[in-house]
């Protein structure tokens, strides 16, 4: 089994509405709230990485749910989780994940400022 589903999530797509004269207004639709299973995934890019010569963490989870038609990697999850409501872009869609013939598929977030 692939464990609880006893998260919820929010899947967003970003929409870019122009003004009268050019100006650009980003917001995030609301696409789909799910149930979802949150891991964390073991991987190397847990750990701290060296960029610009400082010390960064990557903050990655794995959030495998129930595929549905109309999933992309432009979209952005809005996960509530203990520490508070979190933006989490789609780095990759994991169809080969072992349980898709299930149904399931497993959606891998970096975690990222969602600009208002």
């Amino acid at each position: 089994m692939i464990g609880k589903m006893d998260s919820r999530i929010t899947l967003m797509q970003k929409s870019v509405v122009r003004d009268a004269i050019g100006g650009e207004t980003i917001t995030y639709i609301d696409v789909k709230t799910t149930w979802c299973s949150v891991e964390k995934p073991a991987r190397e890019n847990d750990e701290n990485v060296k960029m610009s010569g400082r010390q960064t963490a990557i903050n990655e989870i794995d959030f495998v749910i129930r595929y549905f038609l109309g999933l992309s990697e432009d979209m952005i999850i809005k996960y509530s989780g203990v520490m508070g409501e979190k933006y989490y872009k789609i780095v990759s869609v994991n169809e080969e994940f072992e349980s898709r013939r299930k149904g399931y598929i497993r959606l891998t977030g970096q975690k990222f400022d969602l600009e208002k």
